[in-house]
Parts: C-alpha cells; sequence; structure tokens
C-alpha cells in the first residue's frame, strides 16, 4: 500500500497516527471569502436595483460588511462541498473528471447558500414595501383595498423577479470564480488534510462542543440586544443581562465539569427561554409597558431561539447516552464537526447582525425590535 494510501486511512505511520481534519486555512476560508465577496454583490446589485428605499443607502458599506457578517455561511456550504467531493473522489481527487466534479459541487453548494441568502434578502424587502404601501394607504386614503392588494401583489412579483435574475447570476459567477482559483492554484483541491505524529489531546464530544458554542452563541446575541431593551424597558435589559451571564456560566461549567446536574439545568434554562419567547411573540407577556401586546418576531430572537432549541438536543443527548451507560467523547467526522460549528457561528453572527446594532445591522436600519414601526416612521417622514 502507498504511503498517498496509509494518509488517506489515517492509519498509523512511522510518525504516529495520521489525523484527518478540515483545511480550514488553506482551503475553506480563501473559497468561502471569494465566493461571499462575489455573492454578495450580486445581492446588493440587485436591491439597489428593486429594494425597499431604507436598504439602498451606502451600497458599497453594505457590501463590504454584509460579506464579512455572511462569511459564516459560506462556510458552512465549503465545508459541506468538500464532504461531498471527499466522498466522491477521495481527500485529494486527481484527473481532469474530479477536477471539474470538484469545482461543480463547490459552485453548486455556494450557489444554494448563495440563493437562501438572497430570497431572504429579497422576501425581507417585500415585507418593509408591503408596510410602506399599509402605511401610505391609511395616511393617504388614494390606494385601498383592491389598489393596495395590486400593489402588494407587483411588488412581491419585482422581488420574485430579481431573485429569479439573481440564481444564474450567482451560478455562473461561482463556477467562473472557483474554476479559476483552481486553475490559479495548479494542483487539485485539498477536500482533508493530515497531520501525522499529532500529540494526543483530550476527546472532546461533539455534542458537548456544540452545546458550548450554543449557549455562548445565544449569551451573544442576548448581549447584543441588551441597549435596544434598556432604551424601552429597564427591566427587560436587566433580563437579558442575567441571561447573558446565566448562559456564559452555563457554558464553561459544561465545558469543566459535563455533569447531570449542570445538562439538566441547562435544559430546564433553555426551554423556559424558549417558552417566554414563544409567548411574547404569541399573546404578548401579562406585564411591561405593552402587556399582552405581542412582539413582532425578528432575525436577533430567531437566532437566539434556534440556538437554544439547539442546546436542550445536546442537554437531552447527552442525558440519554449518560442513562444508557454509552462512554463520553464521541466524535463524528472532521467535516460534519466542522460545519456543525460553522453553522452556529452563522447562526450566532446572523442573530447579532438582526439585533439593530448600528455597526452590525445586516436589515440595514430596520432590523430593530420594532420593524416595521421603523419602516413606517421612515415612510412618514418621508
Amino acid at each position: 500500500m502507498t504511503t498517498e494510501a496509509l494518509l488517506h486511512r489515517g492509519t498509523v505511520g512511522s510518525d504516529g497516527p495520521a489525523e484527518r481534519s478540515v483545511p480550514w486555512g488553506s482551503m475553506v476560508l480563501p473559497l468561502a471569502a471569494l465566493v461571499a465577496l462575489a455573492d454578495q454583490f450580486i445581492v446588493v446589485v440587485l436591491r439597489t436595483s428593486v429594494g425597499s428605499i431604507e436598504r439602498t443607502s451606502d451600497p458599497a458599506l453594505s457590501w463590504v460588511r454584509e460579506s464579512v457578517e455572511l462569511l459564516p455561511v459560506h462556510v458552512v456550504a465549503v465545508v459541506v462541498a468538500l464532504a461531498l467531493v471527499s466522498r466522491r473522489w477521495g481527500d485529494v481527487p486527481r484527473g481532469r473528471g474530479p477536477a471539474v466534479g470538484t469545482v461543480l459541487v463547490l459552485a453548486a453548494t455556494t450557489a444554494l447558500a448563495g440563493a437562501a441568502i438572497l430570497l431572504a434578502s429579497s422576501l425581507w424587502d417585500y415585507h418593509l414595501q408591503a408596510a410602506e404601501l399599509v402605511h401610505h394607504a391609511e395616511t393617504h386614503r388614494t390606494c385601498v383595498d383592491a389598489c393596495l392588494t395590486r400593489a402588494e401583489h407587483a411588488s412581491l412579483v419585482v422581488q420574485l423577479k430579481a431573485v429569479g435574475v439573481g440564481i444564474p447570476m450567482l451560478a455562473v459567477t461561482n463556477v467562473v470564480l472557483l474554476g479559476w482559483a483552481v486553475a490559479l492554484r495548479g494542483r487539485p483541491i485539498v477536500a482533508a488534510s493530515y497531520r501525522s505524529g499529532a500529540r494526543p489531546r483530550v476527546v472532546i464530544d461533539d455534542r458537548r462542543l456544540a452545546l458550548v458554542l450554543a449557549l455562548v452563541g445565544s449569551a451573544l446575541v442576548h448581549a447584543a440586544v441588551v441597549p435596544e431593551h434598556m432604551g424601552e424597558w429597564r427591566a427587560a435589559g436587566v433580563f437579558f443581562v442575567v441571561v447573558e451571564l446565566a448562559q456564559v456560566t452555563a457554558a464553561l461549567w459544561v465545558w469543566r465539569q459535563p455533569g447531570r446536574l449542570v445538562l439538566v439545568l441547562t435544559a430546564v434554562g433553555s426551554v423556559g427561554l424558549v417558552v417566554l419567547w414563544a409567548v411574547s411573540r404569541t399573546a404578548g407577556l401579562p406585564f411591561g409597558p405593552e402587556a399582552w401586546e405581542p412582539e413582532p418576531v425578528g432575525l436577533a430572537d430567531l437566532s437566539a431561539g434556534a440556538l437554544e432549541v439547539v442546546a436542550v438536543a445536546c442537554c437531552l443527548s447527552l442525558l440519554r447516552a449518560e442513562r444508557r451507560g454509552l462512554p463520553r467523547g464521541r466524535q463524528h467526522s472532521a467535516h460534519l464537526r466542522g460545519a456543525v460549528v460553522a453553522a452556529i457561528v452563522a447562526v450566532t453572527v446572523l442573530g447579532i447582525g438582526g439585533s439593530g446594532l448600528p455597526a452590525v445591522d445586516l436589515l440595514s436600519g430596520t432590523g430593530g425590535h420594532h420593524d416595521v414601526d421603523a419602516a413606517e416612521g421612515q415612510t412618514g417622514a418621508g
């Protein structure tokens, strides 16, 4: 058996075991950054053409900021593509056919990610435009009922046409860019890398790692919305500070001593937060300055809720394993582990971007707690 075959199988060589890992620095991050800049440029150009007026100012700044903030989404796409390539053609695809196939797989997964971002952006534009149309109709009474319905339908059609035009543009752009990158590289794409003779390391259960990241991510999102809630109702701001500190404490506790008690408390606390969020978005909380008034659903609270659901799932899985007496330290493939980590980071970044903080606002000034009101206020001011 050749040396390359031994490395591909991850067997033990003269220098010790070969540890299989995702090539983050040499492959994933450069390719994801290249695609993020290109795809987000297309999204911003289409938004500037047909998007809501609130989101069309400073297109260059929006392009750079959103490319950076949406980079983790493209990282997930690249890691998934490399996993598919590794399964189909091996960790170092050789030959013209596998090389072309690698480019096409990378282009397909990254184009899907770009298409999802474009669709979400277009739907958000439609949401803002529909709110503006309703506000204008209620204020001026010039277009109501059937007229308003036709105007909203026309706005939706324009946004869907933008998506229909943008998706082929994303696909072609990604094929060309990734093919160009592979050609400049001058050698095959590496789907997985190896380190021979790696030092022994502590094996961390993948579920435990995901639990810690989900708790930290949710805490960061809650920290990002503290200023907004402090301005609305100080008690709510203090509550989110307490939640943030509790989640960070739980993450440290899980990392150092992942016992049954901390898993139960973390699961109960996370379920409580999800239930509280559901009540606040449906019936409204029975106290506060806006008692019994449902709050609008936003990107920040959706992201925090998703991370809390992940935390509950990880806690239950770890508790089930402990009850069955299964050994700890369960690990999956390097690509699956990398994709999960990148996905949690992506959800966290999206949540922070939807918090309404001026420096990171993904929704271009309308991502606050009362997004519809903000949109209507800007329309009225105009």
